[in-house]
């Protein structure tokens, strides 16, 4: 008997619970991220035999599961440095390979390409050095960035010493 009466009480509890949801002006279908939650366990006391009710009724916040709010925001400096970092790979890439199709004789606007993008890529490497030391930024950009310069400055200075004949 002492069942159904706490099972009685815990249906009043969570409809009460629902009758307060919409007395905020809800409608009827709650979305998922709002809900009430009831824990029941049931238990043997000890010694009586009987089975109790513990009833926890918690509302829960908000639940995010996809999207996270933050304040944080891609830099500037970080986004310029892989778009430099972009460009100088491209054009050292580019720079080789028409070489490469003329036969291996560099022509003058090859060689500038590359200066150019030798350029790029140090200023990059800078650029996204000091985004990463910003505040509340997300890291994707200046990490690129630093990656991207890198690797083009790494490949200038292979090329300046496949050239002086050090390989």
């Amino acid at each position: 008997m002492r069942d159904l009466a706490d099972e009685a009480d815990m249906r009043k509890q969570h409809d009460s619970a629902d009758s307060e949801w919409m007395q905020h002006g809800e409608s009827e279908e709650k979305p998922c991220v709002y809900y009430q939650h009831i824990h029941e366990e049931r238990y043997m006391a000890k010694g009586k035999g009987k089975s109790k009710f513990h009833i926890h009724i918690k509302k829960l916040e908000p639940v995010r599961d996809r999207y996270m709010f933050t304040d944080n925001r891609h830099p500037e400096k970080g986004i310029m440095s892989a778009v430099l970092g972009l460009i100088s790979v491209a054009a050292l890439v580019s720079a080789v390979f028409f070489s490469y199709k003329n036969g291996g004789q560099a022509l003058i606007q090859y060689a500038a390409g590359a200066f150019l993008a030798a350029i790029f890529s140090v200023a990059g490497l800078v650029l996204g050095i000091m985004s990463k030391f910003e505040k509340d930024i997300f890291k994707i950009f200046p990490n690129l960035g630093i990656t991207l310069n890198s690797i083009a400055v790494i490949f200038v200075v292979f090329l300046l010493l496949l050239g002086f004949g050090v390989f």
